[in-house]
Formats: structure tokens, sequence, C-alpha cells
């Protein structure tokens, strides 16, 4: 811009030189001679006292006062032997017509300077006396020289069409007017070109790549980054882990700051979806993947120049693709896994010279092996099995019963999801390896009172916490024969609908979900604690598949399923609303208050009707289970 400035300014100055060459080298018209005028002798120098002025020719009017020509001031007349008569220049409403110069030079009088006449301009160029041609023989005076000396009398008697209009510096502001307006013509057809290059070239500078170090276009100095504040709602993870996460994705992306809010998961979804609508909300949110059709209005799919279903499905576990890819297109982002896996109480499994089970027939039976009864009370418990009350994933141990034994989740009266919950009430009701007089089942297990329970990873952390002496181990969850199908329950990221940052958040989301900054999440997580979320890339499962916390979620997550039995994703709808109907029917099984039949049928109906609520049609998740008793 600034050489394009220069050029112009260039050709501005060598215009100007070359108008005022023109001037020089115009052609002189050839005009006829003018009669040299002769010379007149010298006049004796009076006396300052009695020097006067000739009079002027009376003016028709104002206006003709610029056509008068002033006479040169005179010395006392002389008498009539000495000097003609002088001659009156006649009057006329237009400009006399210019002399042609003479051949030879004029003499000049060597009279001393004159006062200027009254109105008469103050400049030193006017234009020369005119007086009538005489001959020679009649001796007419030889007039004074106008002021301005011999340049001017040779000035005035230049032709006129020669004349220069004036200095050709005069059309200057003209030019220098011109060169800014061009110059501005300019600047906004660069920045209109330029800034919308740079911007498509910062939206899909990580097309396809997953990597989210795709080269954006670096602003310069004449093109400064646009500044952008996303706004990111999360739930779980502190700042402290995200934040150099976000400086670096900021350093690749100037102009671009992530204002991250640890949220309260009490009333999140509620929350989430009322500050969207009202225009308040996130940009980028974390959201459980079973809340999908519970957030389809306020979902944003992803660009393909992000992520293409193909390649979705290509990087993430096949549940991931199940539920976040709806209609084709990519609607959330998995950040992590997990799901559900066994615990055992190393020291008590040791002690009785036990392996983790590997099947729910193993299960049960070391289930009965391990239990303690004193005094027909429960002293301590095989499993943390059976009942609703205080098994806190119930509800996700019912689902994973159900796809394996190859239940349709939404058809609670069918066979195959009967007996699933027949098996899991007759922990309770028949193998007693469990009970209400019992804590909570996370609790109970840091305490030693069971030697097993079924849970997700995060309660690991809460495991530790109560009881840092505590030796456990985590193994998958155990199969009906040669059926692999673990349970799936994670969260993801996804970004708003009404987000006017869209295309840059789903690059953000792209980037953490990259394989480097997955890992170094994972890496500053272990700083504080004994892992973090689990990888959700599957390029990545090889280096924790042997870890002692997290191995054994990663075995089953190729082949895992999920419905709407999601334990603690405080959703307060699909979810809660549906585990709510299964949390009353185990109740009233576990008390033999009805039968499984009749509590099953209870459960059907309340199923529908929320499947009905949130427009889902009763279909089942894809389970590769059958029908194989499971122990009844």
């Amino acid at each position: 811009m600034f050489l394009a400035m220069l050029w112009l300014v260039g050709i501005s100055l060598s215009l100007l030189s070359y108008a005022g060459m023109v001037d020089q080298t115009l052609p002189k018209p050839n005009l006829p001679p003018v009669m040299p005028v002769a010379p007149v002798a010298p006049v004796a120098p009076q006396p300052p006292a009695t020097t006067s002025v000739a009079p002027l020719a009376p003016a028709a009017s104002k206006s003709s006062v610029a056509s008068v020509v002033p006479q040169p001031p005179q010395s006392p007349p002389p008498s009539s032997s000495q000097f003609p008569r002088p001659v009156q220049v006649p009057q006329s409403s237009h400009t006399p017509r210019p002399v042609q110069a003479p051949a030879q030079p004029i003499p000049i009088s060597p009279l001393s300077p004159k006062p200027a006449l009254p109105g008469a301009p103050a400049s030193g160029i006017s234009p020369a006396p005119q007086f009538p041609q005489t001959p020679p023989s009649q001796g007419l005076p030889t007039p004074a020289a106008p002021v301005g000396g011999v340049a001017g009398v040779q000035s005035s008697l230049k032709p006129k069409f020669a004349l220069p209009s004036g200095s050709p510096l005069k059309f200057l502001p003209i030019i220098i007017g011109a060169i800014i307006l061009i110059g501005v013509l300019i600047f906004a057809g660069m920045r209109i070109l330029g800034g919308s290059g740079s911007q498509s070239a910062g939206t899909n500078g990580t097309a396809g790549t997953g990597t989210g170090t795709g080269a954006a276009k670096l602003p310069n100095s004449n093109n400064p980054a646009k500044q952008i504040t996303l706004s990111y709602w999360g739930l779980w993870a502190p700042t402290s882990v995200l934040q150099s996460v976000f400086d670096d994705f900021s350093k690749q992306n100037p102009g671009v700051t992530i204002q991250y809010q640890k949220q309260s998961p009490t009333q999140y979804r509620e929350r989430l979806q009322s500050a969207i609508a009202s225009g308040t909300g996130p940009d980028l949110f974390r959201f459980h993947a079973s809340w999908v059709p519970m957030l389809r209005s306020e979902l944003s799919p992803a660009p393909s120049a992000v992520m293409t279903p193909s390649e979705f499905e290509n990087t993430f576990y096949p549940i991931a693709t199940k539920q976040l890819v709806a209609n084709n297109q990519v609607v959330g982002m998995p950040l992590m896994y997990d799901g559900l896996a066994l615990y055992y109480n190393k020291d008590i499994f040791e002690t009785a010279n036990l392996k983790p089970p590997a099947t729910w027939a193993e299960l049960r039976q070391i289930a009965s092996d391990l239990t303690i009864r004193t005094e027909n009370k429960l002293s301590r418990g095989g499993v943390a099995l059976g009942n609703s009350t205080n098994v806190e994933h119930f509800a996700d141990i019912i689902g994973l019963l159900m796809v394996q034994n190859g239940a349709d989740p939404s058809d609670a009266t069918s066979p195959e999801a009967i007996q699933a919950v027949t098996f899991y009430t007759n922990f309770v009701k028949k193998d007693q390896v469990w009970d209400d007089t019992l804590p909570s089942s996370t609790v109970a297990f840091s305490r030693g009172d069971v030697a097993m329970m079924i849970a997700p990873s995060w309660r690991a952390h809460e495991v530790q916490a109560l009881n840092p002496n505590l030796q456990f181990a985590i193994s998958p969850v155990p199969k009906l024969a040669d059926v692999q199908i673990g349970w799936a329950s994670f969260w993801a990221e996804g970004v708003s609908s009404q987000s006017k940052n869209k295309d840059i958040s789903w690059k953000l989301l792209a980037y953490m979900s990259s394989n480097a900054v997955q890992q170094k999440l994972y890496s500053d997580a272990k700083q504080t604690r004994s892992f973090g979320e689990i990888y959700s890339r599957r390029d990545l499962a090889s280096q924790l598949i042997n870890d002692p916390y997290v191995g054994a979620y990663l075995t089953d997550a190729p082949t895992a399923q999920s419905w709407y039995l999601n334990s603690f994703t405080h959703d307060n709808g699909l979810n809660d609303q549906i585990i709510k109907y299964y949390l009353d029917a185990v109740t009233t099984i576990s008390t033999n208050a009805k039968s499984v039949t009749d509590a099953m049928i209870t459960v059907g109906q309340g199923t529908s009707l929320v499947l009905r609520q949130f427009g889902l049609a009763e279909a089942s998740a894809p389970a590769a289970g059958n029908s194989t008793s499971i122990g009844l």
C-alpha cells in the first residue's frame, strides 16, 4: 500500500514538471512588428515639491475601472515648444490588445520612482499602457517602465494566448485530493479482499485434520486480528487443567480468548437451555452424550471442514458415533470416555485366593463365597447389587444386563428385559449378598464392607479420598458367555446453535480432541490425582490399556452400548425420568410388593410416555446380545 502511494505521488510530480515544460515550449505566433518609438531627450530633474500626477481619464462606471490604463506620472508640464501635447487614452469597455514587444530593448527613463496611483494593484505586474501609434517624425514621448522592471515589460508584451494561466502548483490540491481518494479506494479494496481471505483461512485451517494445529492465517499490522471471546461452560474439569490448552490455542489463533466457567451439575441442563434460548448462553458447553434428543434445537452441527461423519467414525468408538452423529452430522465432540467396570478388594481376593470374575455366573458364585453374615446380619457383602436404594449405579447395571441379554430397553415387558431385572434383584432376594442396611455402594466398598461393586472410573477418586490405604483393582464387567458387550456413559462438548462464533468454537473442539491435546490433558490431570479423563480416541487406547485404573474401561469401549439409563447425569429429563420408573420397580420387587412382570408393565408404560415426550420412536439401542438366560 505504501509503495502504491509513493508511485502515485511520483506520477503527480512528473505531471507538474511536464506542465511547466509545456508552458516554456509553447510556440510564439508571428505578429507584425511594432514601429519603434523615437527616443526622447532627457528631462531635467525638478524639485520634489512640484511633482504632480497626471489625472486619470474619467471612467464610465465602477465596473470599467479595471479597463482604465493608468498614465505614467509626469513632471511639471514644460512649455509647448519643448514637448508635444499629451495624448489622451481612449475609453474602451474591453481589455486593450497587448502591444507586440519591440525587436530592440526599450530605453528606460532614468527617472526616480513615482508614487503609486490610487486604486492601482499592489502586485508588480500590470497591463502595459496603450498609446496610439504615431510616425517617428511626430516624436511621441517614451512611456515609463511598468512596475516590475524589464521582466514586467516582457511579460506584458507576450501574446495573450501564450501567457501561462498561472502556476502549475495551483492544481496541487486537486491532484493531492485525487491521490487520497485513489489511496482510500485501494485500501478499502485490499481490506475487503484480504479480510475475506483471512477469515476463510482461519475457519478452515484445521480442515479434516482433527489436530487443531492448522495454519490459520496470521494477521499483519495492516489487518489486525478480530478479537473474539468464547464462553465455555464445563462441569468437572477445573480451570487449572484446561488453561494451558486454552493459551496454546489462543497463540495459534490470535485474537481468540476462552472464558471457561465450571458449572454446578444441579439443574445444569435446564439452566443451559434457558440461557441459550434467552441469548445469554455459552458458545460451547459440556453435555451428556445421551442428551442429544433433548438438545436438538441447541446443538449446532460441526462444519465438514472440521470433521466429517466418516472421519468421526474412524477416530472415536462406535458408541460415540451412534450417540453424537445425527442426520449424518456431527453434533458433539467427545473429549473423554467412561462406562462401567468391576471394582474388587485386592486384599479380600488374595486372602480367598480368587481371581476377578469374567462372567456373571462366576461373579454370582464369588459374591456368595465372600459374603459374611453375623447373627443373621450382613457384616460384609459379596457385591453391591440387587436393590435401588443404596446401589448408586443400579440403572446403568440393569441397562448393561438388558443389552447383554439382547433386550430392547424401550420394551420393558419383553422376556429379555424381565429376565435381566429378575437376575439383578435376585442378588438381594435370593442370594442375600447385599441389603439396604449397608451404606451406599461407594462408601461400603471404601470401608471394606463389600468385596465388589460396579461403577464408572470417576468413583475411584472418591474411593481413594475416603480410604487412601485401600488396596483395590478394576477389571472389565462380567459378560454372558462369549457376548462381549460393555456399558458406556460419557460426556461430550457441543456448540450452541445461537453462538455467533460457531466455526472458531468447533475449531477449538477439534483442537482439544486431537491426539496431542488429549495426552496433554490427561498428563496435566494426573499431576493432582491418580489418572485423568480416559482418552476418547481409538488410536490412544494402547497407551492406557494396561493402566490399573482405566485399562478395564478401554477393554470394553469398542463393544460398549448405552441407553437412557445413565445414572448421575442430573438431567431431570430422559435419563432421570426413566430411571425413576426402574427405581420404583426394583423397590417393589425387592420388597415383594409386586412381581417382576407386574412391575415391568408399569416401567413399560412410563418409558413410553417419556420417549414420546422427547419425540423419540420406541426403538431399541443396537444391542448385539442374545436371549440366553442369565441365571434364573
